[in-house]
């Protein structure tokens, strides 16, 4: 019967470290470059844009559109589930890796409601 010889735990470290670094460092340079983490993730899963929403107090509410391709991304529309929600410029072009901003108001929102708002593009 023959023993089973294992690495010692130095190479066990070196080769765990070859392969870490790497994706450490792509992952860092990729998310400096996109401005986050999440916005690096949704660029290599092939997606066109990522969508931040930022609380800014009772009833508003931030919207921003990252545009994660070298092409302009045209917003033609934007829409609520219902009409108390207000959206300033419906309508924009996002510049290529550019971002795009849009406030959203509700009087409904101060008092705990849930509302769904849907980005046409195109």
């Amino acid at each position: 019967m023959s023993r089973r010889r294992f690495p010692q735990r130095a190479v066990l470290w070196k080769r765990a470290l070859l392969w870490s670094t790497p994706a450490v460092v792509f992952l860092g340079a990729t998310s400096w470059w996109f401005g986050s983490a999440r916005a690096a993730f949704h660029w290599m899963a092939g997606r066109d844009f990522v969508v931040h929403v930022r609380d800014r107090g009772p009833g508003e509410y931030e919207l921003r559109v990252q545009n994660l391709r070298g092409a302009p991304l045209n917003v033609v529309g934007i829409r609520s589930n219902c009409d108390c929600v207000l959206i300033d410029e419906p309508r924009k072009q996002i510049a290529p890796w550019g971002t795009g901003c849009w406030t959203l108001r509700s009087a409904k929102w101060a008092d705990g409601g849930t509302r769904t708002v849907t980005l046409f593009t195109d």
